[in-house]
């Protein structure tokens, strides 16, 4: 087995003071970005893992605290286990996993919806565990949104919308942004009859930023024709072709991987009658032009929020919540028509 290199080895390697290493690898703004970079690469590349006890430690000392814990963060999940969720909750874990080892932590999964859990139990489970880190995962679903468990000596962080209360950190795409990424790639396409479908409460797990956007780049841009927003529970193929034959959309937004077959199987040619746009595209779905929300960036940033409240010791529900927001990029498909 391969012996991990200290910090001060990695120093001596890299011909810099071992502060300056240690000041790379927690992304210090004051050394310029392409140090930085070089350091974190060299870092990576040698095996080296941060010591989460340890840094948590001097971050104590330096604010006058000395007590210690376990380098253990929680993971909430509800309905949808580790390994039972498909591939996008798959990916989700294996990234939140990665980052935590870079920065000395592992995940803890905690099943809210194992049979006679609750949160009194949850709460329990936690303290027993030595946890004091919390990601709340985009697909936990929790009725009336109200997360009822002991925060008082939680560090957490949100990645979904299904809780309300209390008010929490949150990491999460920038929904309204992504929505005018689209609709802007898709005016200099050519597209003036710009269609919208939400499915399944999609219009709630995105804060209504997604219609929000929509309709304010209408407003902005007279020259569009608007089309009335297609919403459903469920995944309706009927309703959302009785609407698209009424409304007449050029492009529909919101499409999944399946829809393009769906519009094919009732005569529709996909892009040249009708485009399709994703506003997730991921390299394990089949090819769709859409929005690249860069999933792998938003659950590291998930992870870098608890630890860093565990760095400052902030515990609790917060005074002032803060929203991490990643904006996503447009991705070529060939769903939609090309540039003229």
């Amino acid at each position: 087995m391969t012996k991990k290199p200290t910090l001060r080895e990695l120093a001596q390697k890299a011909r810099v003071n071992h502060t300056t290493i240690s000041r790379a690898l927690r992304n210090d703004p004051r050394l310029p970005e392409a140090t930085r970079n070089r350091l974190k690469k060299l870092a990576e590349k040698s095996g080296y893992q941060i010591d989460a006890l340890a840094q948590r430690y001097m971050t104590a000392i330096r604010r006058g605290r000395g007590n210690r814990s376990m380098d253990v963060l929680g993971l909430l999940t509800s309905q949808v286990r580790i390994g039972q969720g498909g591939a996008a909750f798959d990916g989700f874990c294996r990234n939140i996993k990665k980052r935590a080892a870079e920065l000395g932590y592992h995940i803890d999964e905690l099943w809210a919806g194992e049979p006679g859990m609750t949160a009194k139990r949850i709460s329990s489970i936690i303290a027993a565990r030595n946890i004091e880190g919390l990601i709340i995962p985009p697909n936990y679903s929790n009725p009336g949104g109200h997360l009822s468990l002991d925060l008082s000596k939680l560090a957490v962080v949100l990645h979904c919308h299904n809780v309300w209360r209390p008010q929490l950190h949150r990491v999460e795409p920038h929904n309204f942004q992504n929505m005018l990424i689209v609709m802007r790639k898709l005016r200099r396409l050519g597209y003036r009859r710009i269609g919208l479908m939400l499915f399944a409460g999609m219009d709630q797990a995105t804060g209504h930023e997604w219609e929000g956007a929509y309709h304010y780049y209408h407003a902005a841009h007279p020259a569009l024709d608007r089309i009335s927003v297609y919403q459903s529970d469920n995944y309706d193929d009927e309703g959302l072709l009785k609407w698209t034959k009424a409304e007449r959309p050029e492009v529909i937004v919101g499409a999944y991987e399946f829809h393009p077959e769906v519009f094919r199987e009732h005569g529709f040619r996909v892009p040249e009658d009708i485009g399709l746009v994703s506003m997730g595209v991921h390299p394990w779905e089949k090819p769709m032009a859409g929005l690249d929300m860069r999933a792998e960036e938003i659950d590291r940033a998930s992870v870098d929020v608890v630890v860093d409240q565990l760095n400052r010791h902030e515990m609790g529900v917060p005074k002032i919540p803060r929203h991490t927001l990643i904006e996503g990029i447009w991705r070529d498909g060939p769903t939609v028509r090309a540039a003229k």
